[in-house]
């Protein structure tokens, strides 16, 4: 149906829809909440969107576990298998046990054969060969279809009558052998009433095709449907939702890439009182019902792999990091190597970014045709470097652009010049580095240059369709140094081009407003002796004046070669086992394995044939990757750990690029994994190309970096100087003024305790995070929280377009806002929010963790929302923004210009603290929660001067009054009151119980 037609139609529903909606009675009220259901037959369904829905009905011939998926969604999401009652195709699996006798006809609308539903031998075939199997896979819900069919056999009211007594037989014999199934029914409206009441105890929906949009399988084409069908429907809907208490679901078809239209039908369904899901005809792609999945991935097209490895490729290096900042699951696709995918990318994709150089210039891989079928579809298209094509007359019209003909004459200027130009350093213009074209309105030039006889090209621009930045305004290589450097801001032309609304941003670098602050230790050097009096161990000294010391949490890791007594240093193994047996017993130390022979180059020890030394020169060894993983942490299990630890993390070694077989090996045994990235950005190096991504997938695994780099790159390879690592100090400041880029990451090598410079610098380094306002934690909390900033889904409300919520938060529990949005959040309407903290970047929102909603508003609806603004001044590189001005607690200077204005209906809330909380709720004027933190718990709470204040239950008395629960308190330059505690029980296993009552 086309948009006109069918936007009239609706119209009409919108009456008929508000006029419907009385038909709900008292009873409806009284029904559970209603489930979010979503169907997707596609091979390769999105699940990391799809668990955002309670339950998603999938096609189970595909290879997907249902049990993966409940465990991944935090059981907050099942898989239904569907399953087809009344027809069978001859692709199924079963399709050949099924006697003859059972089919009756054919449907030549889907090609199928027809069941005879009165044969005996049905009801006892369907449970046992075609559901049981499905359950022993995992499946516990059912979604099943063509209940109806029997219609097309049943000639006649007897015929009829003995078909539907088939399906009842066949209803009850599934309940009685599989009590605890859960079924959503497509239609089987007459069923109800014979059912039994067990068996309709199972049924947690009936869905029907369709109130609206209509799928005509035969014409493939998208219809309205007629009233007639439409009243009908309805009152089968109300009698499902009214006399039976049961969820009814109407499944609608609109054409995917009329979005908006999909949300209208969508709400209409939803006032008539009735659930839905709008999805496309081939049920194959991210429909929306009462909820919405906001895309959140960004597909990178790049060309840079080296032996199908994308570590070093300049999209990868470059570009990756920019657009996690901003919010997106980065998926790299080298076109060279993999296809270009094909169908509906709009569900999935919130943009394409190309970075190409060599590019498609022969048409072989269907590159032009590609970029025209992502501009139709309505994804933000962001080209930078070049084209990579050759800009035809039907391309370039697709764009908007035009190809400039005339041969330029030096010298050039560049007449528009937007602030975002010259980043890091000034583009080269000159007629031999500008790509000639020219983008007229209404695209915007960011960098226009006009040749000496006034030729005009556009070297980067904001288009409709998105924008591009073409190569000499993009990347620069420094003459004379291997050194690159951005000639245009990255992060402020990605956010631009791609133009989406705006979303909150999943921060795995801060924990409750605070950065978060990790240390992680390579075990290398572990049996080398320190050049200080005795020359004792570096480990030992490791123990002694650093890990010991400073009780901050640290990630510890050995190589079992190096330590073991059947490795290479057999004389020294007793010892060196006993300093590692104290280094774990510490309750700040967590066990991490740095593998059993330590590679050098990862991909040539797993894929052999080097004639150089690829790891560690163990006798006898032939390298193994569940030896270095599985066999390495469980010798430090049973020989090195206390009762009750366990490793956790194998830290990469070598060169840290293991190749995808190496990270499936290192996550079958358990282990989550980290290194590599190369973070090292300096004052001398003051570059966003030097900062790393978070992570990187390679078939589907995921690596994550290190945060920061060692000391190795910091001293030359320990050529000198050997005090070089406190540069890493420049890397934290750099990493978070004027944007959080990065949290705080100490990751240092046991052998740097060999150098009396080595271990100086390290104390300058740990004195100088722990004078930081911070968020102490694991390494394998922080890569927790990256592997859920790539499977979080992030949800709107389709009736309410302005709630958002944050589905499969576990470990990561921070949301970065727009500064310019920051006096949109309703507190009151938000009980998935905990509290805010403002940031140079926007304000962090804490998640509640309850996985509920929170509410923005337009700026007309602002009645008691509390906002949090932005600092007025500076506070200096480094400083914690807004921290509490209590030196006590951890302060940070200028924390006075931080203003929190609040109305009279302000909720207490949490602004910051240096630990993490659970068990959260808040009332009115209450907040309650379980606070736990790795160190000596801080908090900073905003409420009213008539509240009280208590730690487990004691010590509720007014907050003017000190107690021990309590160091200080004090008032920001505002109309409301920010509080410091100090909770120091808080270290304790399970936390305390924090309560505020006001």
């Amino acid at each position: 149906m086309g948009r006109l037609l069918l936007l009239a139609a609706l119209m009409t529903v919108t009456t008929m829809a508000t006029q419907s909606s009385p038909l709900a009675r008292s009873h409806a009220s009284e029904r559970k909440p209603d489930l979010n259901i979503a169907l997707h037959y596609g091979a390769q369904a999105p699940l990391d969107q799809l668990r955002a829905f309670d339950i998603v009905v999938v096609e189970p011939d595909h290879p997907i576990d249902p049990n993966r998926h409940r465990e991944r969604a935090q059981q907050r999401s099942e898989l239904y298998a569907y399953v087809s009652l009344g027809e069978v195709q001859a692709s199924r699996p079963y399709f050949n046990k099924i006697n003859p006798a059972l089919i009756a006809g054919r449907n030549p609308t889907w090609d199928s054969k027809l069941i005879d539903q009165a044969h005996a031998d049905w009801p006892q075939f369907f449970v046992q060969q075609i559901v049981r199997p499905l359950w022993d896979k995992g499946y516990r819900g059912f979604f099943l279809d063509t209940v109806d069919s029997y219609t097309l056999l049943a000639g006649d009211d007897a015929a009829r009558a003995r078909q539907q007594d088939g399906v009842l037989r066949t209803l009850e014999l599934l309940r009685a052998q599989l009590p605890q199934a859960k079924l959503i029914l497509n239609r089987g409206f007459e069923f109800l009433p014979r059912l039994s009441s067990a068996s309709r105890a199972q049924i947690q929906a009936i869905a029907a095709e369709s109130l609206f949009g209509r799928w005509d399988a035969a014409n493939k084409r998208y219809v309205e449907v007629p009233a007639s069908d439409r009243d009908w429907l309805l009152e089968q809907f109300r009698k499902v939702r009214d006399d039976y208490g049961i969820q009814p679901l109407s499944i609608e078809y609109i054409d995917p890439r009329q979005r908006e239209t999909m949300r209208q039908i969508a709400r209409r369904v939803l006032a008539a009182d009735v659930s839905t899901y709008v999805t496309d005809g081939d049920l194959a792609s991210v429909g929306l019902g009462a909820i919405e999945v906001a895309p959140r991935r960004i597909l990178l097209l790049h060309e840079g792999s080296v032996d199908g490895e994308a570590m070093y490729a300049p999209a990868q290096r470059l570009l990756v990091m920019p657009l996690q900042y901003l919010g997106y699951r980065v998926d790299l696709l080298d076109y060279r190597l993999k296809p270009l995918p094909t169908g509906l990318l709009a569900d999935q994709y919130a943009g394409v970014v190309a970075y190409v150089a060599k590019g498609d210039q022969d048409g072989k891989l269907n590159l032009n045709s590609w970029y025209q079928q992502v501009i139709d579809q309505g994804v933000k298209l962001v080209v930078l470097n070049s084209f990579g094509v050759a800009l035809d007359a039907t391309l370039s019209k697709k764009l908007g652009i035009k190809l400039v003909a005339e041969k330029l004459y030096a010298p050039l200027t560049m007449t528009i010049r937007d602030p975002i130009i010259g980043q890091e350093t000034e583009p080269e213009v000159t007629r031999h580095s500008v790509t000639p074209i020219f983008a007229p309105a209404p695209a915007i030039p960011l960098a226009r240059v006009r040749d000496v006889r006034g030729t005009l090209v556009d070297g980067a621009a904001i288009t409709p369709w998105g924008g591009f930045a073409m190569s000499a305004f993009v990347i620069a290589n420094l003459p004379g140094a291997q050194v690159e450097r951005w000639a245009i801001n990255p992060i402020d032309f990605l956010a631009r081009a791609l133009n989406n609304p705006a979303m909150p941003v999943l921060d795995p670098s801060t924990e409750l407003g605070r950065r978060v602050l990790m240390i992680h230790i390579d075990g290398d050097g572990f049996p080398s002796r320190s050049e200080t009096p005795g020359t004792p161990f570096a480990s030992e000294v490791m123990y002694r004046d650093f890990i010991s010391r400073y009780p901050l949490p640290h990630t510890v890791s050995v190589i079992e070669a190096e330590i073991a007594p059947h490795g290479l240093y057999a004389a020294m193994s007793p010892q060196l086992e006993s300093i590692a047996r104290k280094i774990f017993a510490l309750p700040n130390v967590e066990i991490a394995t740095h593998t059993y022979s330590h590679p050098f180059i990862w991909r040539k020890a797993v894929e052999g044939g080097s004639d150089k030394p690829v790891h560690m020169p163990v006798p006898g060894y032939q390298f193994n990757l569940k030896r270095e993983f599985s066999g390495s942490a469980n010798y430090i299990d049973s020989k090195l750990a206390p009762p009750g630890k366990k490793t956790r993390v194998v830290l990469w070694s070598g060169d840290c690029v293991p190749p995808a077989n190496a990270l499936a090996a290192s996550y079958a045994a358990g282990l989550l994994n980290m290194n590599g990235g190369d973070t090292t950005i300096t004052k001398t190096d003051p570059s966003y190309t030097m900062i790393a991504p978070m992570s990187i997938r390679k078939d589907g695994w995921l690596q994550v970096f290190a945060p920061n780099q060692n000391e190795n790159v910091y001293t030359n390879l320990w050529t000198g100087p050997h005090y070089g690592f406190d540069r890493v100090i420049e890397t934290y400041e750099l990493t978070e003024s004027p944007r959080r880029l990065r949290p705080l990451n100490l990751y240092y090598h046991t052998y740097i305790a060999t150098k009396p410079a080595g271990i100086a610098s390290l104390h300058r380094i740990y004195q100088y995070i722990s004078s930081q306002p911070s968020n102490p934690i694991f390494g394998s909390e922080y890569i927790a929280r990256v592997h859920e900033f790539e499977d979080i889904a992030l949800v709107r409300g389709v009736r309410n377009p302005e709630s958002w919520r944050v589905v499969g938060s576990v470990a990561l529990r921070t949301v970065r806002w727009p500064q310019a949005l920051a006096q949109q959040i309703d507190w009151q309407r938000s009980p998935g929010l905990a509290g805010a903290m403002p940031g140079r970047d926007g304000i962090y929102l804490h998640l509640a963790g309850n996985g509920d909603w929170f509410m923005v508003n337009e700026p007309t609806k602002l009645a008691a929302v509390v906002a949090v603004v932005a600092p007025a001044t500076d506070a200096g590189a480094g400083a914690g923004v807004g921290a509490a001005t209590d030196a006590g607690v951890g302060a940070a200077a200028g924390a006075d210009a931080v203003t929190v204005r609040a109305t009279e209906a302000q909720p207490p809330l949490i602004v910051s603290g240096n630990g993490s909380i659970s068990e959260y709720g808040r009332g009115t004027n209450s907040l309650n929660f379980r606070f736990r933190s790795a160190v000596a718990g801080e908090l900073q709470l905003n409420h009213g001067k008539g509240c009280t204040f208590s730690v487990n239950g004691r010590d509720r008395v007014p907050i003017t009054t000190p107690n021990s629960a309590q160091s200080s308190e004090f008032t920001l330059k505002s109309s409301a009151n920010v509080f410091s505690y100090r909770v120091p029980e808080a270290q304790s296993r399970d936390g305390v119980l924090v309560s505020v009552h006001c």
